[in-house]
């Protein structure tokens, strides 16, 4: 079978074909891509947006070819040349599938248009991973009206306040409602994301596929400190994970549990220069020093799986304090790891962990019951470990590769009976 994949970032498999590293971010693609490799009768064809050379960057490996296209300010030019590129290699490859990595980005609505215009619409699918459009509309509940339009100066010069992040958001979820009402296949894998899928058009074939994580994750044996009162959280750098709500939420954890530390990933720290910096990290610093709790915060910059990994084992508890998630593949990897996790009642959360056996499951806006919780998880060690346990043994089933590799080659499968070329 020949797929067409349109991926957010390059596997793992071209950027060595380009002699780079590979991104920490591709590692779930990664993981798809080494189950589809390894069957041995599938050929890929991979497009992805890259920012190095206003030109297309090509490349190939066993089983696959690449095209890397430019996109950086998403103008009309780059999705000109993107949408001709698209529908240039598709006429030419006639792909059984054309899979879609993702609505959150407009090239995906260019792909969809150009897959119509190839006659390949009805085997043409998007697996939803966030949904932007419900992003938009739930975009830092709770946070002060005031600091949304606060800018600095770098913000100022690349519009890029928070009030523009929302309204970006905004604009990207029109470009994504349109590509989930044009196209009839949705990969999905929670009820959340299906009903929202549903409501912009009730006539789509859902196919649930559950996600895989990073090869190392499985590898890895369960290790935490129980004794180390360390939290981890992931993409602390990210508004829309609202680290802000933990900090909230710490200082009552605090008078508990004095030793209480927060590790973030994803943010190498607070960027507070007026000039140079982050407004919301200048918000976070604020809070943080208005509270006392700022000395609490460890930030460990980005991470590869091993990073992760070795970053996990030396905590006691993950805590994702998000205002909407579909199923955040961190806390997949904490529970992997054996890890109790504390996370809000947001979006498709539900259905990775049952409440009170799986994970401590709580309201985004009730700060009191997230200090609550992790007071709980910190301080009683038999739940610790029962959550800890009978998470690792959910998402050992959530995130099944051989489970998820049948569900995703079966997909494929259905929807190429759709082929014309047939």
């Amino acid at each position: 079978m020949r797929i067409a994949w349109l991926c957010n970032a390059p596997v793992r498999a071209i950027s060595e074909a380009l002699g780079r590293s590979g991104s920490v971010n591709s590692g779930w693609l990664d993981g798809a891509f080494a189950d589809v490799m390894s069957v041995g009768e599938h050929e890929l064809i991979i497009f992805y947006p890259q920012k190095a050379e206003p030109r297309v960057e090509r490349s190939s490996g066993t089983g696959f070819e690449a095209h890397g296209f430019f996109w950086s300010k998403g103008d009309l030019r780059e999705r000109d040349a993107a949408k001709g590129l698209f529908t240039e290699v598709l006429a030419s490859t006639k792909p059984d599938v054309v899979h879609i990595f993702g609505s959150e980005n407009e090239f995906g609505e260019l792909m969809a248009q150009a897959a119509g215009d190839c006659g390949l619409l009805d085997r043409t699918v998007v697996s939803i991973q966030g949904l932007v459009s419900v992003i938009s509309r739930q975009f830092m509940p709770g946070f002060p009206d005031a600091w949304l339009k606060c800018m600095t100066l770098s913000e100022l010069k690349n519009h890029y306040s928070l009030y523009q992040q929302r309204e970006g958001y905004r604009r990207r979820g029109q470009s994504e409602e349109r590509l989930i009402a044009l196209v009839h296949h949705i990969i999905g894998r929670t009820r959340w994301d299906e009903g929202c899928c549903r409501l912009v058009n009730p006539d789509i074939e859902y196919h649930h596929v559950g996600e895989s994580l990073r090869p190392e994750f499985y590898e890895a044996s369960p290790t935490r400190d129980a004794s180390s009162h360390r939290l981890y959280f992931s993409q602390g750098s990210k508004p829309i994970k609202a680290m802000y709500r933990l900090v909230e939420a710490l200082p009552a954890v605090a008078r508990r549990v004095p030793d209480v530390q927060v590790v973030v990933a994803g943010s190498f720290g607070l960027r507070t220069d007026p000039l140079r910096g982050s407004s919301y990290d200048r918000y976070l610093a604020r809070k943080m020093d208005e509270l006392g709790v700022r000395d609490r915060f460890e930030f460990v910059g980005s991470l590869g799986p091993a990073e992760v990994i070795a970053q996990m084992a030396l905590c006691s508890a993950f805590v994702s304090t998000s205002a909407i998630e579909n199923s955040p593949n961190s806390m997949g990897e904490a529970m992997m790891m054996g890890l109790p996790c504390v996370a809000t009642f947001v979006g498709g959360v539900p259905d990775i962990a049952e409440h009170g056996k799986e994970a401590l499951l709580v309201p985004f806006n009730e700060t009191e019951l997230i200090s609550d919780a992790l007071i709980r998880v910190l301080t009683d060690e038999s739940l610790a470990r029962e959550l800890g346990d009978a998470g690792r043994e959910r998402a050992n089933i959530n995130h099944s590769r051989t489970a998820n590799r049948k569900a995703l080659l079966g997909a494929y499968t259905r929807i190429a009976a759709h082929s014309v070329w047939n």
